[in-house]
């Protein structure tokens, strides 16, 4: 439902944001200032329990800005430009005030004390360029709490160690997701035997997933995510999105959005992957 992926949409700019800042669009008038890039820190916020509440960095991206700086993982963000922030949303507004290349002046706590940094802030990447600078060439997260829908649906992802595997983010109501899931049951059906696995992930309950894969025509398997725990793993905020994932459990590909160039060049990946031994 559209409404689950907004809430998770909401939860991946908020809770698990890409600090990011905002973009002035330019008008069609003759000389209207031309679109000013998104200054990125490239961090996943969320909230931290309790009082006084902080923002913690659920993830920072690997060759990020805030990573490039010494930020690290569970990083509890306390001031921004020597201003006290309680909340993500408060981070996200310091950096909008900020242009790409600007220096932003960061303290955070660390276990039992505090760390500074100074980010210089990079222009903001595509949706897909920062996943694949994220993920591509490290293990794919492991997954658990999946409900099977249809198929073999596995309970882990070590489970399909030893076979490449394309995972598919997609929902009901995604006219895109309809649109790739044909040539999805066209490869479960030409390489599975070849050591192929399919599986298509929703974030909506299984009822409606079940329904969904069925009028879909989805020969592969199908599971549930209702708790929105694998798309947030695997830092998925646009459907469809696909993860092309080598035999070792290592991603190789992220595809967000998907047109026939992007169908070519990924049955040519699989087929190559499928070439490689097993581990």
């Amino acid at each position: 439902m559209r409404r689950a992926l907004a809430s998770t949409l909401r939860a991946t700019r908020i809770v698990g944001a890409l600090a990011t800042a905002g973009l002035v669009v330019a008008s069609g008038e003759a000389g209207a200032t031309p679109p000013r890039a998104r200054p990125w820190l490239g961090i996943e916020l969320e909230a931290t329990p309790g009082s006084p509440a902080h923002a913690r960095a659920r993830h920072v991206v690997h060759g990020s800005p805030a990573e490039r700086a010494g930020l690290r993982d569970a990083d509890v963000i306390v001031e921004v430009d020597a201003a006290g922030v309680t909340t993500p949303e408060e981070v996200i507004r310091a950096v909008r005030a900020h242009s790409v290349g600007d220096v932003v002046e960061v303290v955070v706590e660390r276990g039992e004390g505090r760390a500074k940094a100074r980010i210089v802030l990079a222009a903001m990447p595509a949706t897909q360029d920062v996943l694949r600078q994220d993920r591509v060439g490290r293990a794919a997260p492991a997954w658990s709490g999946l409900a099977p829908v249809a198929g073999e649906a596995p309970a882990s992802l070590a489970a399909l160690r030893g076979r490449v595997v394309v995972l598919d983010f997609w929902a009901t109501w995604c006219g895109a997701c309809r649109a790739i899931a044909p040539r999805l049951s066209e490869w479960h059906a030409r390489f599975h035997d070849a050591g192929l696995s399919v599986v298509g992930i929703t974030d909506e309950s299984p009822e409606e997933a079940r329904a969904g894969a069925a009028a879909m025509g989805m020969s592969y398997a199908v599971a549930s995510d209702a708790t929105n725990g694998v798309q947030r793993a695997y830092g998925v905020t646009s459907l469809p999105t696909l993860y092309v994932i080598d035999r070792r459990g290592v991603v190789r590909e992220v595809v967000v959005g998907f047109d026939g160039e992007v169908e070519r060049r990924t049955e040519a990946l699989i087929a190559r992957l499928l070439a490689e031994p097993a581990p």
